[in-house]
């Protein structure tokens, strides 16, 4: 079945409140339900029934107003009740007696069993799995939660809000209530019941209130959630002090589960999260690891108000919440660094990502806009254009209007929403009405798939002393019949080293940035009486998620690294110099490489930015470049290209690599963890460049490091590289580190992405699957070996005998019948297959039989395996 948006139609009841009281068993948990409704005054209609969402529950009982009810029916997932003597135009209450049955949920979405925990999901749509409800995030309601267990084998019972009352009960049971005071939709709810530790500490808030902060894990790990604790009361002054937004709860918890689909989950005061994401040590974290730790802890934080306390009206406004709390992580782990170099690297890496995943994205069979226009599975939306285009188009708002009337708008929308579940078109509209700026146009973002291309024209005439900038955006989205004019915000700065005399015109002058409004398909400015050419500076801090089309040789982008004075331009101009030389097959210029190796040596230069400088572009971004691609033949080439550049300047990584290595303390300060990133991208070179000279500096850097982020990152090159020495360096890796689950997860994934030693290498896969240590229902697990092998090993995965084709078609069905949301992610991995040249599609759809076959998959995964089908129908294979 698939929802449109432009059919939303408001519910025809609210819910004030709901009672629930739940006896926990990982058998067969008891669920008293009482939900207080009332006529929605806004409905178009008066209704004679409502419907109740439900699934793989079981009904054991129905009264309304206190009387049982027979004329019900339930089929196809909904529980449907007619009214009786207009009884539905009134207040009613509604109590149901369920049953559902945690330990047979594998899905881990509703009521399941981690380990020895009981433990929730319930966005987008697995509230219903608990007990009937409308299941819809338009439906706010303020929750009371008891929840009973037999002490022994869940002593610590945890719901939303605040603890209002325990007991200890008859037959060893006991019991926990908890009132959260804010309405919140069901997908919010959550408990947790187990045998858990507690990390805590006690805040003061700006106010002088007193707050308490949990973090709940189990014993062995409670120590590795310090820095988690740390970063939370972090993330609330900040939001304090940034937005003005309070923590409004008495307390506010984070809890460590082992089997979750996702990183974490916002539920009001309750955040759960994927313990992969929260357990941070030296000898068990990579830096990146805290980096992650760092912004998903803000992120879901910052739900709070971004999401809790103002809604989704539904799911197509899912950006509403993401988008905007994606941007808000970025600017709070940018703001936590102190220097401007830092915060510049961490901006390039996200673009990085983003230019890599969601452009991708944006070009395949499933571009959509970030308020997309349909669906059939929500779980299949939660995506890079939603959550990283999303914040992108939040920062435009705030580069068009600027830091204080941002944070006005922000004002303005708590003020007009708290409470409530609104849409895109609030946000934005709070935003225009605070700035008094029109925004009507920019709500177009909203609506338009694809990436936006700025092509860009100039013109210098010597003689008239004219020089012109011509700007036209396009998209070249086949299936977008009407390409409407965005209003693109590009920050934009004309370089004129040689010029005799300012200039300005409009309000541009040369040597100052400003930033330019793009309104229109065709955009020209022009400058009268100058004697030289301009150096052209264009989206600066990648100020808009576009394409720049501008064409450029070598010696015209080296013109411009010389005078670019934007960190993120002079990173992309090294980006595309790379890109002009690998696909063109050129060979390095001299000119580039003194000035690539004039930057390594550059002590003065950040040491971070100095080691991203030298990261190639990645194959998916350079696979965007082609209309179909080999995908073999790309990564070799790419690979060609880092073997010369690691030759080119093997004494430079030699003396850099000895530099690095200073004997200091391990630390978590940013220029430690920058020297750590520079010395690891010098190992991992000097191994690119002779593997029996200089792996044994790789093998003594990881027998004897200090912390896991350098034993890691001796270890990845070893396995990529060497041929006789990984596979000790492998053995001692896991029989350290076999007890540490996120260790082993990394274990199985460095072996799934690791370049094939011969025509057998699906068997070394198959191998590791049948691992006592690997565990499909254990979505980390899952996602380390076969996630890992069919994203990232290029070579195996597109073995043209089928092999790594037919093992990901294998994988998928075998997955969905466990976990479909798991399995939708992985099948995923077939969007790209209209990209590939003919002989690997043509390969591709010989051994996917068995996927388009299947008449029993979820809906999660039809809706994937629909588009694969159809990308094969465009292709006539």
């Amino acid at each position: 079945m698939t929802f449109y948006r432009q059919q939303y139609r408001a519910p025809d009841f609210l819910c004030q409140k709901i009672e629930l009281e739940i006896n926990l068993d990982k058998k067969s948990t008891l669920v008293r339900n009482r939900m207080y409704f009332y006529p929605n005054p806004n409905s178009t209609q008066r209704a004679e029934e409502i419907v109740l969402n439900g699934e793989d529950i079981s009904l054991e009982a129905l009264r309304v107003n206190g009387k049982i009810i027979k004329s019900f029916s339930l089929q196809n997932n909904e529980l449907r009740i007619k009214s009786a003597s207009k009884l539905f135009l009134d207040p009613f209450q509604i109590e149901i007696l369920s049953r559902c049955h945690p330990e047979q949920n594998s899905s881990l979405k509703g009521l399941y069993v981690s380990n020895n925990l009981m433990v929730t999901q319930c966005e987008a749509e697995g509230f219903r799995k608990i007990t009937f409800s409308i299941d819809r995030p338009d439906i706010m309601s303020v929750f009371t939660v008891k929840l009973i267990a037999l002490k022994k084998d869940y002593p610590i019972l945890l719901s939303n809000g605040n603890l209002i009352d325990e007991e200890n009960l008859a037959n060893k049971m006991h019991s926990a209530t908890w009132h959260d005071p804010f309405p919140k939709p069901s997908y919010l709810f959550a408990l947790v019941a187990g045998n858990l530790a507690c990390n805590e500490k006690e805040i003061i808030c700006s106010n002088g209130e007193k707050k308490l902060l949990q973090v709940w894990a189990d014993k062995g790990n409670i120590k590795k959630t310090t820095f988690c604790l740390d970063t939370l009361e972090n993330a609330i002054h900040w939001d304090e002090s940034r937005f003005g937004l309070k923590l409004d709860l008495d307390r506010f918890m984070i809890v460590a589960v082992d089997d979750f689909n996702m990183g974490a989950m916002e539920n009001k005061g309750l955040n759960i999260f994927n313990s992969s994401a929260i357990y941070t040590d030296q000898n068990l974290s990579l830096d990146q690891d805290y980096v992650y730790t760092e912004r998903i802890v803000g992120h879901e934080y910052f739900h709070n108000w971004t999401g809790n306390r103002v809604s989704c009206r539904d799911w197509f406004q899912l950006t509403l919440k993401e988008g905007l709390t994606v941007f808000r992580d970025q600017e709070f782990s940018s703001d936590r660094l102190s220097k401007q170099s830092g915060k510049d690297v961490r901006r390039i890496n996200f673009v990085n990502s983003l230019r890599s995943s969601q452009f991708s994205e944006d070009a395949g069979p499933m571009a959509h806009p970030i308020r997309p226009d349909s669906y059939e599975a929500i779980d299949n939306f939660y995506t890079s254009t939603v959550y990283s285009k999303g914040a992108e188009v939040v920062r435009m708002i705030h580069t068009i209007l600027g830091e204080d009337k941002f944070k006005h708008g922000m004002d303005l929308y708590f003020k007009r929403h708290d409470g409530c579940a609104v849409t895109c078109d609030d946000f934005v509209g709070a935003m225009q009405d605070a700035s008094q700026i029109d925004l009507s146009q920019f709500m177009l973002w909203y609506s338009t798939p694809g990436t936006p291309i700025l092509s860009i024209q100039e013109n210098f005439d010597s003689k008239k002393n004219i020089y012109s900038l011509t700007l036209i955006q396009s998209n070249k989205l086949n299936h977008v019949s009407k390409k409407p004019d965005l209003h693109i915000p590009v920050k934009i700065k004309f370089i004129s080293p040689n010029l005799k005399k300012p200039v300005c015109q409009n309000g541009i002058s040369f040597n100052k940035e400003y930033i330019l409004n793009i309104t229109k398909k065709k955009t020209k400015i022009e400058f009268q009486q100058i004697n030289a050419k301009p150096i052209l500076s264009i989206n600066r801090g990648f100020s808009a998620p576009i394409i720049i089309e501008y064409e450029q040789t070598q010696k015209d982008l080296l013109e411009q690294l010389a005078y670019e004075d934007d960190t993120f331009n002079t990173w992309d101009i090294i980006q595309r110099t790379y890109c002009l030389i690998i696909l063109n097959k050129q060979k390095f210029g001299k000119k580039f490489l003194a000035i690539l190796k004039k930057i390594l040596l550059r002590e003065d230069l950040d040491v971070g930015f100095r080691s991203t400088l030298f990261n190639l572009p990645t194959e998916s971004f350079l696979a965007q470049k082609f209309d179909e691609y080999d995908p073999e033949a790309l990564l070799k080439n790419i690979h060609f290209y880092k073997k010369q550049l690691a030759q080119l300047f093997e004494l430079e990584w030699l003396k850099l690599f000895d530099a690095m290595n200073d004997g200091k303390k391990y630390d978590l300060t940013p220029d430690q963890i920058n020297r750590r990133a520079l010395k690891n991208k010098c190992l991992d070179m000097l191994l690119w460049c002779d593997i029996d000279q200089y792996e044994h500096l790789a093998i003594k850097q990881y027998f004897s490091a200090d912390n896991m982020n350098d034993r890691w990152f001796a270890l990845c090159p070893l396995v990529l590289q060497s041929s006789k020495n990984f596979e000790g360096v492998l053995d001692d890796f896991y029989h350290q580190y076999k007890n540490i689950d996120m260790l082993i997860d990394k274990w199985f994934s460095v072996q799934a992405t690791q370049l094939p030693k011969g025509p057998d290498y699906i068997d070394q896969i198959k191998k590791l699957q049948a691992h006592p240590d690997f565990n499909i229902k254990n979505p980390n697990r899952a996602n380390s070996l076969l996630s890992s092998f069919s994203y990232i090993n290029t070579f195996a995965f597109h073995n043209l005998n089928g092999s790594g084709y037919q093992f990901w078609a294998k994988s998928v069905l075998t997955l969905d019948k466990i976990n479909p949301q798991g399995a939708s992610f992985l099948a995923k991995r077939g969007l790209d297959s209209g990209h590939w040249d003919k002989l690997h599609k043509q390969c591709f759809y010989n051994h996917i039989d068995e996927l388009f076959k299947n008449k029993n998959m979820s809906k999660n995964l039809l809706e994937i395996v629909r588009l694969i089908q159809n990308i094969k129908r465009k292709n006539s294979l």
